[in-house]
Order: C-alpha cells, then sequence, then structure tokens
C-alpha cells in the first residue's frame, strides 16, 4: 500500500489505539442522568417537546439539542448499561473527525504544491495525539460535542469539494451537514465563519485549476453568495433561541455574562490563555498558572517562528501563509462559543473543535516548509523538530489523561455498588441524604481531570444500570461538610458509607414565595442557601450582612422536571470557610404546570 492510500488508515489506526484503553471504562456523572431519562423518555414520545423545547425539557442550561439527543436516544435504547458499546460507537465517531482532519488537510492545500500527503498526515496524527481528547470521546454526556464536531467536519470537507468540482449535491450536502452540526450542538455556530475563512483564503492557483478544469456553471462567480443561507441559518437559529430561552446566546448563563461590554479586557486575556492551555495542556506543572504576559509571549512565539521559517522554505509563500492564519483563526474562534472560558482536562472537550484547526496548522506548516527542501535544509529541520516536540508533549501527556478518565469510571462503579449495599443495610429512613462522594478525579494540584459523580449518584440506582432499582430518592450533598439531616458519608479511604449524625439547626429561615429570608447569626461572615435535589445540590452564596436570598428558581423547576422527588432546602451560616450553624430542612413542592407537569 502506497504511503497515499495508507496514511488515513496510520492516523486512524493511531486514534483507535489511543481511545481503545477507555472502551468499557463505565459511566460517570451525567452519564447517567442522561441515559435514564433517554431511556425512559426517548424524545420520539414526545416529538413536540423535542423539536421545539429545550434539551431534555429543562431551562436552567439554554441548550437545543434535537439532533445529538436524537442519536444519544437511539443508543440508550440500543445498548442500555453497556458501556462498551457506546464506547465503541464514539471511538468510531472521533476516528472518522480523524479522518476528516487528513481529508481537509488534503483540499486545504494550495493547489501545484508539492506538499502531497506529509501535511495531512502530520495534521491527522497531531490530532489523534491531543491528550485532552478522552473527554469528548470516553465520556459519553461529551456526545454533543463529538457529533457536531464530525458534522461540522464533514461539512466543511465537502463545501471544498463544492469550491473544486461544483455540483449542486455537494453544496446541500454541506448545508445539511451544518444544521445538523448546528441541532448537535451550540458551538457549530462558528462553521460558517470557517467556511468564510476558505473562501478568504483565495487561493490563486487552485482558482486558475478550477477555470480550466470546471465549467462556470458548477462554481458561482460570487461564491460569497452561497455562504449566505449559512448565515442565515445562524441567525433564524439565534432567533428561535430567543424565543424558547429569552436568550439568543450563551449555553451556560455564566458565558452569556461574560460578554458584556465591561469583560472585554478579561476576554482577550482569557483568549490567550485558550490558545496557551491548546498548545500546553499541562497542568499542576511548570506551565501551568503562567502568567497573561508569559502566556502571550509563548503563543506569539509559536505563531510567528513558523512565519520565519516558511518564508524561507516555503513556496508559494504567500498562499501557505494565508493557510497558517486561517489555522490559528480556526483555532480562536472555536472558543468563541465558550467566552474563552479557561479548561481543564475535565472540560476538555470545549478544546476538540480548535485542537483540530490547530492541528491543520502545523501540519501545513511542516509540509510547507519541506516542499523547500532543496533550498532550506536548515529551515526543514527547523520546522520538524518544532512541529515534533508539540506533538511528543501531547503525545506523554494523553496517557495520564487515559488514566484519569479510567480511574474515574472505576471510582464511580465502585461508590454506586458500595451505596447500593448501605440503601438496602442503612437504618435511616428516605429520603437518603450522600455526602463525600468522589465528584472528579483530581491531581496532586486540585485540578479537575474527569468527572466521577458530580451528578448521577441517584440514577445510577435506578434502571437500565440497575435493572429493578428502586428504594428511597438519593440526594447527593458534595461538598457540604454538615447537613441538617442524617446522611451516608462516604468514607473513601475504606470504600464504604457510614453514618453522619444530622447537625442540630441553631437558627430559623423562612420562605416567602421566591425569597429565602432569615435573621443575622452572630460571627458569621457570609450565608449559603442550599437546594438538595436528586440530581444536584444548587447553591445561592450571600455576604455577611444579607439576610434574604431568591430561591434559583430555573434550577429547581429543571430538577423537578428531571426528578419526581421532592426537593429541600436550608441555610448555611458559614465564618472562615467553615458552617457555624444550620437552618432546618424544608421541603419546596413542586409547582405543577398546565398538563400536570411540574
Amino acid at each position: 500500500m502506497s504511503l497515499r492510500r495508507g496514511a488515513p488508515w496510520l492516523a486512524v489506526a493511531v486514534a483507535v489505539v489511543c481511545g481503545l484503553p477507555l472502551v468499557g471504562r463505565g459511566f460517570t456523572s451525567e452519564d447517567f442522568l442522561l441515559l435514564r431519562v433517554l431511556t425512559e423518555s426517548p424524545p420520539w414520545q414526545d416529538l413536540h417537546g423535542w423539536l421545539f423545547g429545550p434539551w431534555l425539557g429543562i431551562d436552567v442550561v439554554r441548550f437545543y439539542r434535537p439532533v445529538s439527543q436524537l442519536l444519544l436516544a437511539f443508543e440508550a435504547n440500543l445498548f442500555g448499561a453497556h458501556s462498551w458499546l457506546y464506547g465503541l460507537v464514539h471511538l468510531a465517531v472521533h476516528a472518522g473527525c480523524v479522518a476528516l482532519v487528513y481529508r481537509l488537510g488534503r483540499q486545504l492545500a494550495p493547489a501545484g504544491s508539492e506538499e502531497g500527503v506529509r501535511g495531512p498526515l502530520v495534521a491527522a496524527l497531531l490530532f489523534a495525539v491531543y491528550p485532552l481528547h478522552p473527554n469528548a470521546v470516553a465520556w459519553i454526556a461529551s456526545y454533543a460535542t463529538l457529533f457536531a464536531a464530525a458534522f461540522a467536519l464533514a461539512a466543511l470537507s465537502l463545501w471544498l469539494d463544492w469550491r473544486r468540482l461544483g455540483g449542486g449535491w455537494r453544496w446541500g450536502a454541506s448545508f445539511g451537514l451544518f444544521l445538523a452540526a448546528l441541532g448537535s450542538y451550540e458551538a457549530a455556530v462558528v462553521v460558517p465563519l470557517l467556511l468564510a475563512g476558505t473562501e478568504l483564503l483565495r487561493f490563486a492557483e487552485e482558482d486558475r485549476v478550477a477555470k480550466r478544469h470546471v465549467s462556470k456553471h458548477h462554481v458561482p462567480k460570487w461564491r460569497a453568495l452561497a455562504l449566505a443561507p449559512f448565515f442565515v441559518a445562524v441567525l433564524a437559529y439565534l432567533l428561535f433561541r430567543r424565543a424558547i430561552f429569552g436568550a439568543a446566546v450563551g449555553g451556560y448563563e455564566s458565558f452569556a455574562n461574560r460578554l458584556a461590554p465591561g469583560e472585554w479586557a478579561g476576554l482577550a486575556a482569557d483568549a490567550v490563555a485558550c490558545l496557551f492551555r491548546l498548545l500546553h495542556p499541562i497542568y499542576g506543572g511548570p506551565l501551568d498558572g503562567a502568567a497573561p504576559s508569559w502566556a502571550a509571549l509563548a503563543v506569539l512565539a509559536w505563531l510567528v517562528v513558523p512565519v520565519f521559517l516558511m518564508l524561507r522554505g516555503a513556496r508559494p509563500a504567500a498562499a501557505v501563509l494565508r493557510r497558517w492564519g486561517y489555522a490559528w483563526a480556526w483555532a480562536l474562534v472555536s472558543f468563541l462559543p465558550f467566552s474563552f472560558q479557561p479548561f481543564v482536562p475535565a472540560n476538555g472537550r470545549y478544546a476538540y473543535l480548535a485542537a483540530a484547526g490547530l492541528a491543520l496548522g502545523f501540519g501545513g506548516f511542516v509540509a510547507a516548509v519541506g516542499a523547500g527542501a532543496g533550498r532550506r535544509r536548515r529551515a526543514v529541520v527547523a520546522a520538524v523538530a518544532l512541529t515534533a516536540a508539540l506533538g511528543v508533549q501531547w503525545l506523554v501527556l494523553l496517557p495520564g489523561n487515559v488514566v484519569a478518565h479510567r480511574q474515574a469510571g472505576e471510582e464511580a462503579r465502585r461508590v454506586s455498588a458500595r451505596l447500593a449495599d448501605g440503601v438496602v443495610g442503612s437504618a435511616l429512613p428516605g429520603p437518603l441524604f450522600v455526602t463525600g462522594h468522589p465528584v472528579f478525579v483530581r491531581d496532586a494540584g486540585g485540578t479537575p481531570l474527569a468527572q466521577v459523580l458530580r451528578y448521577g449518584l441517584n440514577d445510577s440506582l435506578r434502571p437500565p444500570f440497575r435493572p429493578g432499582g428502586g428504594g428511597p430518592t438519593v440526594y447527593p450533598l458534595p461538598g457540604i461538610g454538615q447537613a441538617p439531616v442524617a446522611a451516608l458519608r462516604w468514607e473513601g479511604e475504606r470504600e464504604l458509607f457510614e453514618v453522619q449524625p444530622a447537625a442540630v439547626p441553631a437558627f430559623e429561615a423562612q420562605r416567602e414565595g421566591d425569597a429565602i429570608r432569615w435573621e443575622p447569626v452572630g460571627g458569621a461572615d457570609g450565608y449559603r442557601l442550599v437546594v438538595a435535589t436528586a440530581g444536584n445540590p444548587g447553591f445561592v452564596e450571600a455576604a455577611a450582612g444579607t439576610t434574604a436570598v431568591q430561591l434559583p428558581a430555573d434550577f429547581v423547576r429543571s430538577m423537578q422536571r428531571l426528578y419526581a422527588a421532592p426537593t429541600f432546602w436550608w441555610v448555611e451560616a458559614r465564618a472562615g470557610g467553615r458552617v457555624v450553624a444550620l437552618s432546618r430542612l424544608q421541603e419546596i413542592e413542586p409547582a405543577v404546570e398546565e398538563g400536570g407537569r411540574p
């Protein structure tokens, strides 16, 4: 098999080998919640709510994901509690994304260049070994990221085919895949910007080839007009989101708040941090917590040094430099939907699409400089060494994140099994409050590496994970040291649950509508409202001297939609970060809406 034919298979094989240890690692956190809900209430049972309502019928987060939700529902109803089947499917989708990165590398190469397969292969290999991919591939709850990225990369590839070969069906397929990406994940709104970037490249050589070999009616003279439907679709999508959520942008409210004009300086600093973390996803090491100025200099060096090498060795220089700028713009634009929120391995899925752009840039860089090997051999050696250093760093970091995700699956399985035993043997009356269980696997510095049971503890005791499961509703309380009710506390060293006695309520708090009020507590320097649900607790912080907060109504309503169980609350008085007094436990009655649904 020639290198040209074997290159994409080599990259896919590397991705599969890196991902195979994660197949069957078990479920964690939101996996339990999502698969339980999609098994009990698949979207085809409520087509109107699926197409015209928020994700899972909840509005505490502004998600609209009908396509990816449908795909995961098919998986949930086919695979049940067999985690290895989900793992195989998602690894196959990831391998497809690696193949698409290779194909995009071939398509983006300047026409008539000598790059061949070297650049696309380097790009695909870099993308395959990116160390934060386990969060997007192995964590089933990242399904939206993975499916949307596959649709988006395929849409870009078909667009480039249409530019080169014409054919209205290619344009239509590209547009359809973009709509599928947009219906899978909010971050897909950037795809039209990436398509526009391909038009701004305007490779002169490619245009000449197209004019010689493609009829004029195949490729419109004003190709930018063909982008208009993509941008119109984004506008319609944002207006639709506004009708559903009352806000056009921001899946998480905190992301939307970061877009305010007063936050733009912070956004610029965080954009640099995101690019730095994209290049160097090292946490707890010498690069962790790099000062913004040093991070900016590092990003600038990685951006400028290859430009110098390409100017010395690449031909045609203008075309390859445009492609280099496009790759970095791709990476930067991909963080826009997340408001440049700095990411850690536990939410490394934010970097999935951005890593594809950066990989394409470095693949093109190596190939472009290599094409001038006869002219500037030292430039070639430097280009290969620079890219190899980046790839080696990523390859060295990858096993650590694979191990962390495997460990997370094992911990979730162990805690759930021990809790099932504890529920049977516990003399505590229902509902059952549980505290102390692991939320994340963390490194020595406390950086979250993988989700364990941030959500899903109650769901893990229900079908499809435990057929016939039942018993009292479990109320997880991660991060709670004391509670005004007896609880089971996870003792990690002994790997068992023990009864934690209830703390004695020391002051009174009252609910008036959505307002929670209390009298000041002597010595307290702050307060925290705790809302206990079967999914996860919600918190509202209050400063010293505050005597009232608003109940997080959207959160409560969303949890009551997901769980047919009561919701409880109490107030903590805190001093020096410790709880000094608690109010008593009180219940929030479900607000029944028209149709009998809370």
